[in-house]
């Protein structure tokens, strides 16, 4: 690798491998995140997609191997402190706290961040007061930019999933992370949820240049959105390249989509 391509990546992940109870999740799993861009992992259900991002954001520890992020050793770093390197995660389901509003769920996503200890805030200390009007701006203005004010103070568990999930990404977005990690963001939705999602990712990335990482099963999905595509299989990196050059792999049929599915999207 040049020394321009080495400083066109953002996070690397270099020879992973990630094992339970003699059961291999990731193999010697290799791949490069460029800035500004949406990265599509896919791969069949089992492959380790979810395995390989809950390695990238410390939430497992990998037998072998090396992540980088901005040039700097991530792999043995904390949750929290690989969030505050920039770095924001959505899950599977969407995995707010039902009862509280909209607003106090997107809050959560600063807690990082917050410096005010439990005794300023108790006290409403000049610090805790600025520090919490800073946080309500900023929940305020993703919650607009993403176009669900009017949610603020409803109960997260009253709206549809795919307002849910929206939800979610408001928490990850409002710590301003430089990556942000996606997990089947669309799993579960209807066709109009999917393409009100799609539009999401697509803003994200045209106006706040947002690298993104994008599990998605919906391959017509991924062709449209993602700049770059990683197909695992059995754990294993089976091709990287443009969604183009991907999915016209015969061994990449073979494994993941199936013929019909190609040709249908």
């Amino acid at each position: 690798m040049s020394d321009d391509s080495a400083r066109d990546v953002v996070l690397s992940v270099a020879r992973l491998t990630l094992a339970f109870r003699g059961l291999v999740a990731l193999d010697d799993v290799s791949l490069e995140i460029r800035p500004g861009r949406v990265t599509g992992i896919v791969g069949p259900n089992g492959a380790g997609k979810s395995s390989l991002l809950n390695c990238i954001n410390g939430f497992y520890r990998p037998r072998s191997g090396d992540i980088t992020w901005q040039g700097q050793s991530i792999v043995r770093k904390a949750p929290h402190e690989i969030a505050r390197l920039g770095i924001a995660r959505t899950f599977q389901g969407v995995e707010l706290i039902p009862e509280l509003s909209v607003m106090d769920n997107v809050l959560v996503g600063l807690h990082t961040l917050m410096r005010a200890g439990v005794a300023r805030c108790t006290v409403k200390s000049l610090r805790a007061r600025r520090e919490e009007d800073w946080a309500y701006a900023r929940a305020e203005e993703v919650l607009g930019f993403l176009g669900i004010s009017r949610f603020r103070g409803k109960q997260a568990g009253s709206l549809s999933y795919g307002d849910q999930k929206v939800v979610a990404i408001a928490r990850a977005l409002v710590a301003e992370p430089r990556l942000l990690l996606l997990d089947e963001p669309t799993s579960g939705m209807s066709q109009v949820e999917k393409s009100a999602m799609a539009e999401v990712i697509t803003q994200l990335r045209r106006e706040r240049g947002l690298t993104q990482v994008l599990i998605e099963h919906d391959v017509p999905m991924i062709r449209s959105l993602a700049d770059d595509v990683v197909v695992l299989d059995f754990g294993c990196v089976l091709a990287t390249g443009t969604p183009e050059e991907v999915f016209s792999r015969p061994d990449v049929i073979e494994a993941f989509v199936g013929r019909r599915a190609l040709a249908g999207s």
